[in-house]
């Protein structure tokens, strides 16, 4: 009887390329980095092109909190030149945040199938 293979998971990439920006994406100690707390798990600093990730969260929590530092990236580096003004119906809101990411999100699924592998991974 020949015995399954460990199952390999894919590691979280170093960096993702969104639109003409590249981003680095580290992984850091909570305990080493004030930044990060029992309820932070990462954070995006848009001037250094840097995603930072708690080393010490779960698999799960990872890659939940890759994503959400992702949509700080894409936001930043796409941007939106228009607001839309307070008086503004919800359709027009609802449109204006869907427009912000949908290029930057694409953007990440095309350029990055490493960034895709490792979200959509269930260690």
């Amino acid at each position: 009887m020949a015995s399954a293979k460990p199952v390999k998971y894919p590691k979280m990439p170093t960096e993702v390329q969104i639109g003409t920006q590249l981003w680095a994406i580290e992984e850091r100690n909570r305990n080493k980095d004030s930044a990060l707390s029992d309820d932070a798990y990462g954070y995006t600093l848009h001037r250094d092109s840097l995603i930072v990730i708690d080393s010490l969260a779960t698999p799960s929590r990872k890659r939940q909190t890759l994503l959400h530092e992702l949509l700080h990236a894409v936001r930043h580096t796409m941007g939106s030149p228009i607001t839309p003004k307070n008086e503004d119906d919800s359709d027009v809101w609802e449109h204006f945040f869907i427009g912000m990411y949908e290029e930057g999100l694409l953007s990440i699924i095309r350029e990055n199938p490493d960034i895709l592998d490792y979200l959509l991974s269930n260690e």
